[in-house]
Protein backbone atom coordinates (compact mmCIF):
# COMPACT_ATOMS: atom_id res chain seq x y z
CA UNK A 1 0.00 0.00 0.00
CA UNK A 2 1.05 3.50 -0.82
CA UNK A 3 2.36 5.79 2.24
CA UNK A 4 2.58 9.44 1.03
CA UNK A 5 4.23 11.27 3.60
CA UNK A 6 2.53 13.52 6.37
CA UNK A 7 2.56 16.81 4.45
CA UNK A 8 0.30 15.45 1.97
CA UNK A 9 -2.58 16.15 4.46
CA UNK A 10 -1.92 19.27 6.03
CA UNK A 11 -3.11 19.47 10.00
CA UNK A 12 -5.27 22.03 9.63
CA UNK A 13 -6.57 20.71 6.10
CA UNK A 14 -9.77 18.38 5.53
CA UNK A 15 -9.32 17.96 1.70
CA UNK A 16 -5.90 16.95 0.50
CA UNK A 17 -5.13 18.53 -2.50
CA UNK A 18 -4.84 16.42 -5.45
CA UNK A 19 -1.89 18.19 -7.17
CA UNK A 20 0.20 17.40 -4.30
CA UNK A 21 -0.59 13.71 -3.71
CA UNK A 22 1.89 10.61 -4.19
CA UNK A 23 0.38 8.46 -6.25
CA UNK A 24 0.47 4.48 -5.61
CA UNK A 25 -1.32 1.66 -8.07
CA UNK A 26 -2.78 -0.48 -5.09
CA UNK A 27 -6.23 -1.69 -4.59
CA UNK A 28 -8.37 0.24 -1.87
CA UNK A 29 -7.34 -1.06 2.06
CA UNK A 30 -9.85 -2.79 4.20
CA UNK A 31 -10.27 0.56 5.87
CA UNK A 32 -11.55 2.39 3.09
CA UNK A 33 -14.59 0.08 2.16
CA UNK A 34 -16.10 1.51 5.78
CA UNK A 35 -17.28 4.85 6.60
CA UNK A 36 -17.22 3.90 10.64
CA UNK A 37 -15.16 0.87 12.04
CA UNK A 38 -15.81 0.39 15.92
CA UNK A 39 -12.83 -1.63 17.38
CA UNK A 40 -10.38 -0.42 20.11
CA UNK A 41 -10.40 2.92 18.40
CA UNK A 42 -13.14 4.36 16.12
CA UNK A 43 -11.83 4.32 12.17
CA UNK A 44 -13.16 7.15 9.89
CA UNK A 45 -12.43 7.45 6.37
CA UNK A 46 -13.11 9.70 4.22
CA UNK A 47 -11.74 9.81 0.57
CA UNK A 48 -12.29 11.73 -2.56
CA UNK A 49 -11.43 11.61 -6.35
CA UNK A 50 -11.08 13.88 -9.20
CA UNK A 51 -8.63 15.19 -11.66
CA UNK A 52 -5.04 16.24 -10.47
CA UNK A 53 -4.93 19.50 -12.77
CA UNK A 54 -7.96 20.94 -11.17
CA UNK A 55 -9.31 19.36 -7.87
CA UNK A 56 -12.76 19.75 -7.11
CA UNK A 57 -13.55 20.81 -3.10
CA UNK A 58 -16.02 17.99 -3.44
CA UNK A 59 -15.73 14.63 -1.10
CA UNK A 60 -17.02 11.05 -2.51
CA UNK A 61 -17.27 7.56 -1.16
CA UNK A 62 -16.65 6.54 1.71
CA UNK A 63 -17.30 9.26 3.85
CA UNK A 64 -17.53 13.07 3.46
CA UNK A 65 -15.35 14.75 6.06
CA UNK A 66 -14.35 13.22 9.43
CA UNK A 67 -16.51 15.08 11.27
CA UNK A 68 -19.70 14.23 9.15
CA UNK A 69 -18.77 10.77 9.18
CA UNK A 70 -18.12 11.06 13.11
CA UNK A 71 -21.96 12.47 13.32
CA UNK A 72 -23.32 9.67 11.36
CA UNK A 73 -22.07 6.83 13.73
CA UNK A 74 -22.80 8.98 17.13
CA UNK A 75 -26.06 9.56 15.81
CA UNK A 76 -26.33 5.52 15.17
CA UNK A 77 -25.79 5.25 18.67
CA UNK A 78 -28.63 7.44 20.13
CA UNK A 79 -31.62 5.47 18.29
CA UNK A 80 -32.57 4.22 22.01
CA UNK A 81 -31.71 7.57 23.82
CA UNK A 82 -34.22 10.24 24.94
CA UNK A 83 -32.92 12.62 22.61
CA UNK A 84 -33.56 10.52 19.34
CA UNK A 85 -36.77 12.42 18.40
CA UNK A 86 -35.22 15.51 18.41
CA UNK A 87 -31.91 14.28 16.73
CA UNK A 88 -33.40 12.32 13.83
CA UNK A 89 -34.94 15.32 12.11
CA UNK A 90 -31.74 17.05 12.17
CA UNK A 91 -29.94 14.35 10.09
CA UNK A 92 -31.50 15.09 6.31
CA UNK A 93 -31.72 17.32 4.35
CA UNK A 94 -28.06 17.31 3.91
CA UNK A 95 -26.65 20.24 5.94
CA UNK A 96 -25.17 23.38 4.46
CA UNK A 97 -21.67 24.51 4.15
CA UNK A 98 -21.91 27.11 6.58
CA UNK A 99 -24.18 24.63 8.60
CA UNK A 100 -21.89 22.13 8.50
CA UNK A 101 -18.83 23.98 9.58
CA UNK A 102 -20.56 24.70 12.90
CA UNK A 103 -21.76 21.22 13.53
CA UNK A 104 -18.12 20.43 13.30
CA UNK A 105 -17.15 22.81 15.22
CA UNK A 106 -19.56 22.40 17.99
CA UNK A 107 -18.48 18.17 17.36
CA UNK A 108 -14.76 19.17 18.36
CA UNK A 109 -15.52 21.02 21.26
CA UNK A 110 -17.83 18.20 22.55
CA UNK A 111 -14.92 15.61 21.73
CA UNK A 112 -12.28 17.78 23.39
CA UNK A 113 -14.32 18.09 26.24
CA UNK A 114 -14.65 14.10 26.22
CA UNK A 115 -10.72 14.04 26.18
CA UNK A 116 -10.57 13.23 22.63
CA UNK A 117 -9.51 14.25 19.19
CA UNK A 118 -9.88 13.11 15.78
CA UNK A 119 -6.55 12.26 14.29
CA UNK A 120 -5.34 11.32 11.18
CA UNK A 121 -3.16 8.04 10.87
CA UNK A 122 -3.05 7.22 7.38
CA UNK A 123 -3.55 8.37 4.05
CA UNK A 124 -4.03 6.27 0.74
CA UNK A 125 -4.32 6.91 -2.72
CA UNK A 126 -4.56 5.35 -6.62
CA UNK A 127 -3.87 6.54 -9.86
CA UNK A 128 -7.86 6.51 -11.53
CA UNK A 129 -6.53 6.65 -14.95
CA UNK A 130 -7.57 9.45 -17.26
CA UNK A 131 -5.32 12.00 -15.36
CA UNK A 132 -7.54 11.48 -12.08
CA UNK A 133 -6.74 10.66 -8.74
CA UNK A 134 -8.32 8.95 -5.87
CA UNK A 135 -7.62 9.35 -2.64
CA UNK A 136 -8.54 8.35 1.19
CA UNK A 137 -7.13 9.57 4.69
CA UNK A 138 -8.01 7.30 7.37
CA UNK A 139 -8.65 9.14 11.09
CA UNK A 140 -8.89 7.75 14.20
CA UNK A 141 -10.52 8.79 17.83
CA UNK A 142 -10.28 7.20 21.20
CA UNK A 143 -12.60 4.72 21.93
CA UNK A 144 -13.10 5.73 25.27
CA UNK A 145 -13.20 9.67 24.44
CA UNK A 146 -15.71 8.18 21.66
CA UNK A 147 -17.93 6.03 24.34
CA UNK A 148 -17.96 9.19 26.77
CA UNK A 149 -19.10 11.52 23.91
CA UNK A 150 -22.13 8.72 23.04
CA UNK A 151 -23.08 8.34 26.68
CA UNK A 152 -23.40 12.83 27.15
CA UNK A 153 -25.71 12.81 23.84
CA UNK A 154 -27.57 10.00 25.26
CA UNK A 155 -28.06 11.30 28.81
CA UNK A 156 -31.06 13.62 29.49
CA UNK A 157 -32.62 15.27 32.92
CA UNK A 158 -36.23 15.36 33.63
CA UNK A 159 -37.44 18.43 35.42
CA UNK A 160 -41.45 18.55 36.07
CA UNK A 161 -43.01 17.89 32.45
CA UNK A 162 -40.18 18.66 30.28
CA UNK A 163 -36.72 16.43 29.55
CA UNK A 164 -33.45 18.09 28.52
CA UNK A 165 -30.42 17.25 26.86
CA UNK A 166 -26.81 17.85 25.25
CA UNK A 167 -27.88 19.69 21.61
CA UNK A 168 -26.39 17.37 19.18
CA UNK A 169 -24.52 19.38 16.82
CA UNK A 170 -27.16 18.86 13.70
CA UNK A 171 -29.78 20.15 15.65
CA UNK A 172 -27.72 23.02 17.14
CA UNK A 173 -26.37 23.85 13.33
CA UNK A 174 -30.02 24.33 11.96
CA UNK A 175 -31.12 26.24 14.86
CA UNK A 176 -30.40 30.13 15.27
CA UNK A 177 -28.58 31.33 18.11
CA UNK A 178 -26.45 29.68 20.87
CA UNK A 179 -27.05 27.31 23.29
CA UNK A 180 -26.16 23.77 24.79
CA UNK A 181 -28.80 22.05 25.68
CA UNK A 182 -32.57 21.19 24.57
CA UNK A 183 -35.53 20.31 25.57
CA UNK A 184 -35.47 16.69 23.92
CA UNK A 185 -39.01 15.55 25.25
CA UNK A 186 -42.48 16.65 26.85
CA UNK A 187 -44.99 15.07 28.93
CA UNK A 188 -48.69 14.89 27.08
CA UNK A 189 -50.30 17.92 28.50
CA UNK A 190 -47.24 19.93 27.98
CA UNK A 191 -48.25 23.16 25.98
CA UNK A 192 -45.35 25.97 26.34
CA UNK A 193 -42.44 23.90 26.04
CA UNK A 194 -41.83 22.04 23.24
CA UNK A 195 -38.96 19.65 22.04
CA UNK A 196 -35.95 21.12 20.23
CA UNK A 197 -36.59 24.37 22.67
CA UNK A 198 -32.83 25.49 23.50
CA UNK A 199 -32.56 25.71 27.08
CA UNK A 200 -31.13 28.83 28.40
CA UNK A 201 -30.81 29.38 32.15
CA UNK A 202 -32.68 27.99 34.85
CA UNK A 203 -33.79 30.35 38.11
CA UNK A 204 -32.06 32.69 36.67
CA UNK A 205 -28.57 31.01 36.72
CA UNK A 206 -27.26 30.01 32.77
CA UNK A 207 -26.74 26.19 32.32
CA UNK A 208 -24.78 24.47 29.83
CA UNK A 209 -24.57 20.79 31.00
CA UNK A 210 -27.63 18.63 32.01
CA UNK A 211 -25.66 18.26 35.38
CA UNK A 212 -25.67 22.00 36.04
CA UNK A 213 -29.37 21.93 34.71
CA UNK A 214 -30.31 18.94 36.94
CA UNK A 215 -28.72 20.82 40.07
CA UNK A 216 -30.14 24.01 38.92
CA UNK A 217 -34.06 23.34 38.95
CA UNK A 218 -33.64 20.92 41.85
CA UNK A 219 -31.89 24.23 44.16
CA UNK A 220 -34.39 26.09 42.82
CA UNK A 221 -37.28 24.12 43.36
CA UNK A 222 -36.17 23.97 46.75
CA UNK A 223 -35.75 27.42 47.16
CA UNK A 224 -38.69 28.98 45.00
CA UNK A 225 -42.43 28.60 45.03
CA UNK A 226 -41.89 28.65 40.82
CA UNK A 227 -38.87 27.78 38.85
CA UNK A 228 -38.25 29.95 36.22
CA UNK A 229 -36.69 27.76 32.50
CA UNK A 230 -35.31 30.34 29.90
CA UNK A 231 -35.47 29.07 26.55
CA UNK A 232 -35.06 29.85 22.80
CA UNK A 233 -38.14 28.46 20.71
CA UNK A 234 -37.27 29.38 17.05
CA UNK A 235 -34.46 31.88 18.01
CA UNK A 236 -37.24 33.70 20.30
CA UNK A 237 -36.90 33.97 23.92
CA UNK A 238 -39.51 32.12 25.86
CA UNK A 239 -40.08 31.79 29.94
CA UNK A 240 -41.72 28.31 31.25
CA UNK A 241 -42.86 28.56 34.79
CA UNK A 242 -42.91 25.92 37.11
CA UNK A 243 -45.19 26.04 40.13
CA UNK A 244 -45.54 23.37 43.09
CA UNK A 245 -48.60 21.81 41.79
CA UNK A 246 -47.07 18.95 40.84
CA UNK A 247 -44.51 16.54 42.73
CA UNK A 248 -41.74 16.16 40.11
CA UNK A 249 -37.59 16.84 41.47
CA UNK A 250 -35.52 17.14 38.29
CA UNK A 251 -33.24 13.82 38.29
CA UNK A 252 -30.63 12.75 35.25
CA UNK A 253 -32.12 9.70 33.54
CA UNK A 254 -30.55 7.88 30.89
CA UNK A 255 -32.26 5.21 28.34
CA UNK A 256 -29.95 2.62 26.82
CA UNK A 257 -27.89 3.42 23.96
CA UNK A 258 -27.63 1.38 20.80
CA UNK A 259 -24.84 -0.94 20.34
CA UNK A 260 -22.38 0.41 18.32
CA UNK A 261 -20.96 -1.66 15.31
CA UNK A 262 -19.63 -1.69 11.86
CA UNK A 263 -21.78 -1.02 9.12
CA UNK A 264 -23.22 -3.94 6.85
Amino acid sequence: MGEPSAEVVAADEVVPPLTAVAVSGDLPPPWVEAALQVGDSVVLAVGRSGPRADPPRRWSRPGSTPPACSLRGLAEGLQAAPAWPVVEPSLSPPLSPEQAARAAARLEAHLRAAGGAISRERTWTRDAGGGAVDVAARYTVDRAAWDALLASYAEAAAFRTIRVGLLFPTVAARLPGDGELVVVGVDDGERSARPGDVVLAVGGQPVRTVAQFAASADQAWRQQRAVAVEVASNGLPVTLTFGHREAKAAAPVSLPQRPLSSPR
